[in-house]
């Protein structure tokens, strides 16, 4: 992912410094050729990252009181409030289920040399269920070798806390009163309609399907070397850190704020009811909203190119008849803003 990065910021610096657009910009901000030529002679860091991600540490269960190692088990939900998975080299399945008041774990594996050498636990402690497996032996080939099963009927209001790595994650309708957050690394996430009071994401090296994203007050996410696509952001504000990660997300309600480098952004509106400020270093940003939206446009860009194709007009100062502004600030980027 890095390379093709790489490659795509060479193209756009060429872009910039020999077309007629990379001209205007030139112009726009009164930046001469020497100018460029000494940047581009010292070469481009690309520096640190907006974001890495970091693992965290699985919880030691071996003091818990009740701990069971059984293949299913089954809970009663007024045992607990929030569900917390610690997964790995395995297929993870969060389901629905019929039966009111009652949870289901199941844990089944492939290859019986691979069950040997793993271990599965659960266990409540202070509110939490915990579920857990560690593959202490031979690691599975593939993720479908281990596969755990978690059934949850409609009425469980909890939170939900999925830290998961090497592992393929599917996640069914899920309504919480509480807040949820994922952390995955070398993942594979699907998930169906999320709901919850916050929802925030961390992700390294993953892929992530998600039909639709609902947080009462707000979602958040952090991403590296990624790649996310969102059918539908409903919250108050949305925000999202991204590095070297390509985000698509669609039908996005509420503020929208990323501060993102080599990434790859598109975001489409059906209506836009929020603020949207974009910052990117080393990117590209493709924004599309309805015709007539009420927005105004700040823009400031280095060595990048923006590409208006809108009736949205720039405003330096607030105009009482726009309820929201566009804002980006962006370095070696490609912006393109599109109606629909």
């Amino acid at each position: 992912m890095k390379k093709s990065f790489r490659l795509f910021l060479i193209t756009l610096i060429i872009a910039v410094v020999i077309s007629t657009v990379g001209v205007a910009v030139v112009r726009h901000h009164d930046v001469s050729y020497g100018d460029m030529y000494e940047v581009l002679s010292k070469g481009i860091s690309f520096g640190e990252p907006v974001y890495n991600y970091e693992p965290p540490e699985k919880t030691d269960m071996s003091g818990f009181a009740e701990l069971t190692s059984d293949d299913t088990v089954i809970y009663q939900l007024n045992e607990f409030n929030t569900i917390e998975t610690q997964l790995e080299y395995c297929t993870a399945e969060i389901v629905g289920g019929l039966e009111e008041d009652v949870l289901s774990v199941s844990m089944s594996c492939l290859d019986e040399d691979i069950r040997e050498s793993t271990v599965f636990n659960t266990a409540v402690k202070d509110g939490r269920l915990y579920i857990q497996n560690r593959c202490s032996g031979r690691i599975p080939a593939s993720m479908d070798r281990i596969k755990i099963v978690i059934t949850i009927p409609d009425d469980y209001k909890g939170g939900y806390t999925i830290t998961a790595e090497k592992s393929d994650i599917t996640v069914a309708n899920t309504e919480s009163t509480m807040d949820m957050g994922l952390s995955l690394h070398n993942c594979r996430l699907s998930a169906e309609n999320i709901s919850a009071e916050n929802i925030s994401a961390e992700l390294g090296s993953t892929s992530a399907a998600l039909k639709s994203v609902s947080g009462v007050d707000s979602v958040s996410i952090s991403a590296v070397s990624s790649n996310i696509n969102i059918g539908g952001i409903d919250t108050q504000y949305t925000k999202t850190v991204l590095s070297s990660t390509t985000f698509n997300a669609e039908n996005i309600s509420g503020s929208f704020g990323c501060d993102s480098d080599t990434s790859r952004l598109s975001l489409k509106y059906d209506n836009v009811s929020g603020n949207i400020n974009l910052k990117a270093n080393k990117g590209t940003i493709n924004i599309t909203v309805p015709k007539n939206s009420s927005a105004a446009l700040r823009r400031d860009e280095r060595l990048s190119v923006f590409n208006n194709h809108t009736d949205i007009k720039e405003s330096e100062k607030n105009n009482k008849d726009l309820r929201y502004i566009i804002e980006t600030n962006v370095e070696f980027t490609i912006v393109t803003l599109d109606e629909k």
